[in-house]
């Protein structure tokens, strides 16, 4: 693998990081100003998951459009197959941390989990298809890759907080909140995260070439 690829890699991976914990602040803020007090343990393994789920769906979706040299077919296929499986392991990182804090966890219906994993498969199949599709254009800006984001999230989120909402029962005001709150900005925060990576390579000094003679 590449030297600049290892190095785009390792930004986004401490961007995912600082993502996760950023929309971890935000959905505390908001079921605060809620009027409601889950306690920090609740929030603490909540930020487990919330990190682990940012950290493998970004970095995932920037190692396939690294391996599949800009293509959007292969960056596409990357989020398709990376975000179920961040969905499974941030699912077990959050029982776990739940567990090890002395909190209660419950296990979603079986027919929930299969339409969530789905639902995730196509979203960010669809996100790392068009935000790939963006690659070398000039009209690919900030604006632009926002826009990509909330579209998709928009979309798919509604998709997928109806989903929850049919299949996994009633839902208390700070869970649904949460919920919502994750599902329609961490694709815009996704697109910010890859953005900013490629665009801090873009602006890296590139190696002075000596012509042999």
């Amino acid at each position: 693998m590449a030297q600049g690829t290892v190095a785009k890699l390792l930004k986004v991976a401490w961007l995912s990081i600082g993502l996760g914990i950023l929309i971890e602040i935000l959905i505390a803020v908001a079921v605060l100003l809620s009027g409601y007090f889950p306690g920090l343990k609740p929030l603490l393994s909540d930020l487990f998951q919330k990190v682990t789920w940012s950290a493998l769906v970004c970095i995932g979706l920037a190692f396939g459009k690294a391996m599949s040299n800009s293509g959007a077919f292969g960056t596409g296929a990357s989020g398709f197959l990376v975000a179920p499986l961040a969905f499974v392991i941030a699912r077990s990182v959050h029982k776990s941390a739940s567990q090890m804090l002395g909190l209660a966890w419950d296990h979603p219906a079986a027919a929930l989990l299969v339409v969530l994993g789905l639902l995730k498969a196509v979203e960010y199949a669809a996100l790392g298809w068009q935000l790939s599709k963006y690659e070398g254009y000039p009209a690919a800006t900030l604006g632009a890759h926002l826009k990509c984001g909330a579209v998709i999230g928009v979309l798919f989120g509604g998709a997928i907080l109806g989903a929850s909402l049919l299949l996994g029962g009633k839902l208390t005001f700070p869970v649904l909140l949460s919920r919502a709150i994750n599902e329609l900005i961490f694709p815009v925060g996704c697109s910010m995260v890859l953005y900013a990576a490629g665009f801090a390579g873009r602006m890296m000094p590139r190696p002075t070439q000596t012509l042999v003679k």
